[in-house]
């Protein structure tokens, strides 16, 4: 015990030696609450005289993984590897399901097959879940979702994860909205037999919404029971509902596993509690870790009130709180603690201490526009790298997946390398996205074979397998030709028959606007190229003479190359996208396409209109924008060369020296705008932002811009809600016309801006 116990703080042994009542250890951030849940682990292991009753539970494989490996330091392999550490998951499969298969109270659930089975995999389910929606209800019903949910389908699968997320079966859930007034069902078969009306026509799509989503959800079961498997979600409920319900089984694994030790235990959904429940009783070797002010899951299922009011299920609860952060400066803790103090929901009020002195205080600026703020975070990116802080040191962090695609153009730009942390989709591996940057390097980059490559493989119209271009490569390069143009190339596909011949007739067309739109960028793919094209001298002219001929004509070359880009768009949607469409079809998406394309290159193209003049080429900005045939995903690579973009929802666990939190707008921010202070929805979201500066550990940035581009529109932002509470905690600037003004507080930095806008 004095070896685990070496160099710990009074609290922090305080949890790891506590015993014999249910216990709550609460850390924030940097806190060292893993060094407590681990020594627990080793503490129960050495005590207990049999590691094989001693559980620990976390949500995901990795955090599994690291706590194994650190118990496994603490005690040796031989004694960690016989503790059960893993996922909820994990352990109701491998300790509950699997050993008790056939049971008769499985079986009446569902589970009919010889051996456990269950589906992982995410197309199988997906095909599953739409097939559910079309046979399970009829076109009329079908149609009445429609009228209220873009997409149906995401609709259902979020419902249903959340659904089971409270431990609901198609039964226990029917008797649960049954209850609701003039329900138009008596029993559960009455409901899947009538498949035909639509149901109580007038009401909120939430009322309807619930009975056809457990119509589907019916006819999702029976399909799973007749594949012999269940899915991921059943694994828990059934688990759970085997131990409430059979008392043998229960009594069981209480005697098998007898220490439980929690971890994110905010993180815990009303199946997960349950679950909980069923298997520690009275709790009394029971510890569940966790810091409320860090719960921000509740989308998922999880609810932050069963940790708030544990101790109404635990009379003898013990809760330790772990003060100190070891991670951040007292200038990031204290803004932590500003934030901390507004939140409602808590189990303990008291502040973090920070234990890291630093005269560096975070910053809340706005700027201008999206654009002046990507410019300005990449300066100050290069700025950290160049005083000694590596990039994968480096974390921006924004609410939602969009917000960090402009950040992506502008790291392209300056050269500095980057990945996406977590499961959303960067700016060029979107779809629409993707199929833009392939015509745009036909156009510019005619000696990319990997751009005829995906050309090929976006319209397999054309009927050009791989190997049939490998062929008609080899076959060109025969003539003498040892570098491929691709221009040359796709005439020579035509001209050889290569396409189908029903398609020949379009491969000549997209090989014109090729040809055409290569010969409109020659005159502005640069600053020195466009003043060449109007007879003005620019290049290897005096300093003086160059800046007169800049100031006079960087507007004319910006309008131009702006046209330009305008041109692009308006072939790539009429000419270029739909070249197998029908006409009819094509003029049904010309409307939306253009606007969306209007978007898509802004996007694609706006870190190139901030380029210095003498450095502008646009052919070289076009180039270095990646073409993506495949999506190659780094995050389980170890990172020592990257700055990392990640929501803030998968920044939770990370620590950086420096954070971004970017978009800290009105607008950017919330997906409902009219969220009331105090309200569940609110609370969530200001965790949210706790938990996004928490991440830091000496730089914190947070940044705004006064517009942004909306649907084709420049709107004027406010400061988020969140920046007015950090009060003193940090220094306020704008950075508007391109001048720096430091504010004293965010209230007048907030009306100075305002009363800007209003003069403009």
């Amino acid at each position: 015990m004095n070896k685990l116990l070496n160099g710990m703080t009074e609290r922090q042994k305080e949890g790891v030696l506590h015993h014999g009542t249910p216990t709550v250890i609460t850390a924030g951030a940097g806190a060292g609450k893993t060094a407590v849940l681990t020594k627990r682990i080793a503490k129960a292991i050495y005590h207990s005289g049999n590691p094989e009753s001693v559980v620990a539970i976390t949500f995901t494989k990795d955090a599994a993984n690291e706590m194994k490996e650190r118990v496994n330091n603490l005690v040796g392999a031989g004694l960690g590897n016989r503790a059960v550490i893993s996922t909820f998951h994990s352990f109701a499969m491998n300790r509950i399901l699997r050993p008790n298969w056939g049971h008769p109270f499985l079986r009446s659930l569902g589970c009919v097959g010889k051996t456990l089975s269950i589906e992982f995999s995410n197309i199988s389910i997906d095909h599953i879940r739409k097939n559910a929606l079309m046979t399970g209800l009829s076109s009329s019903q079908r149609n009445h979702l429609e009228c209220f949910f873009e997409k149906p389908e995401e609709e259902f699968a979020s419902w249903l994860s959340l659904t089971r997320s409270y431990g609901f079966t198609p039964m226990t859930y029917f008797n649960e909205i049954s209850k609701q007034a003039n329900f138009p069902y008596s029993s559960i078969k009455e409901l899947s037999i009538d498949s035909n009306e639509v149901v109580i026509k007038d009401a909120e799509p939430s009322i309807y919404s619930n009975i056809y989503f457990l119509k589907a959800w019916m006819y999702y079961d029976s399909t799973l029971r007749e594949r012999e498997s269940i899915d991921f979600d059943q694994v828990l409920v059934f688990s759970m509902l085997l131990i409430e319900k059979e008392k043998d089984i229960r009594l069981k694994l209480k005697q098998r596993y007898q220490f439980f030790e929690v971890d994110e235990f905010q993180d815990t959904n009303v199946c997960q509690y349950r679950f909980l429940l069923a298997l520690v009783g009275d709790g009394k070797n029971l510890a569940m870790f966790g810091d409320i002010k860090q719960a921000i899951y509740s989308f998922r299922g999880s609810n932050c009130y069963l940790m708030a009011n544990i101790n109404k299920q635990f009379s003898n609860l013990k809760i330790t709180n772990l003060p100190d952060n070891f991670r951040s400066t007292h200038n990031v803790v204290a803004a932590g603690n500003a934030i901390a103090d507004c939140m409602k929901i808590q189990l303990v009020s008291e502040h973090m201490i920070g234990h890291k002195e630093s005269q560096v205080m975070p910053f809340v600026t706005c700027y201008e526009n999206e654009d002046q703020e990507a410019h300005n975070i990449v300066n100050k990116i290069l700025a950290l790298k160049a005083d000694g802080i590596a990039p994968q040191n480096i974390g921006i962090l924004y609410r939602f997946n969009k917000l960090g695609q402009n950040m992506e153009n502008y790291l392209i730009s300056r050269g500095v390398s980057y990945r996406r942390i977590g499961n959303d989709k960067g700016l060029y591996e979107e779809p629409d996205i993707r199929d833009i940057v392939i015509y745009l390097h036909l156009i510019f980059n005619p000696y990319s074979i990997k751009a005829i490559r995906c050309f090929f493989a976006s319209f397999i119209e054309f009927g050009v397998t791989t190997e049939a271009l490998n062929s008609a490569i080899k076959s060109f390069q025969g003539r003498g030709d040892k570098r491929i143009n691709n221009h040359q190339l796709l005439s020579f596909i035509v001209e050889r028959g290569i396409c189908k011949p029903s398609t020949k007739e379009h491969l000549s067309r997209v090989l014109k606007i090729i040809m055409h739109c290569s010969g409109l960028s020659s005159r502005i793919t640069s600053f020195d190229s466009y003043c060449r094209s109007v007879n003005e001298q620019y290049t290897n002219m005096p300093s003086d003479h160059c800046k007169a001929v800049e100031k006079r004509l960087q507007e004319q070359f910006w309008g131009a190359v702006r046209d330009f880009v305008k041109e692009l768009s308006t072939i790539y949607v009429e000419q270029y996208k739909y070249m197998f469409y029908s006409q009819a079809d094509q003029q049904k998406r010309l409307k939306m396409s253009r606007e969306l394309a209007t978007k898509h290159y802004h996007l694609i193209f706006n870190a190139c209109y901030d380029e210095e003049l003498s450095e502008t080429n646009l052919t070289q900005y076009i180039c270095t924008r990646p073409l993506l045939d495949k999506v190659t995903k780094k995050d389980d690579e170890e990172n020592t060369t990257d700055i990392e973009l990640m929501t803030i929802h998968a920044s939770k666990g990370l620590e950086k020296e420096a954070i971004f939190i970017i978009g800290c707008s009105e607008e950017s921010w919330w997906k409902e705008s009219d969220i009331k202070a105090g309200t569940d929805k609110y609370e969530e979201e200001l965790r949210l932002f706790y938990v996004a500066l928490t991440r830091a550990i000496e730089h914190l940035f947070f940044t705004y811009s006064a517009t942004r581009s909306f649907r084709n529109t420049e709107q004027p932002c406010n400061p988020l809600r969140f920046l007015f509470l950090l009060k003193n905690t940090a220094i306020y600037r704008s950075m508007l016309r391109g001048k720096e003004t430091v504010f004293d507080d965010m209230d007048t930095l907030s009306i100075q801006i305002q009363k800007d806008n209003s003069d403009e």
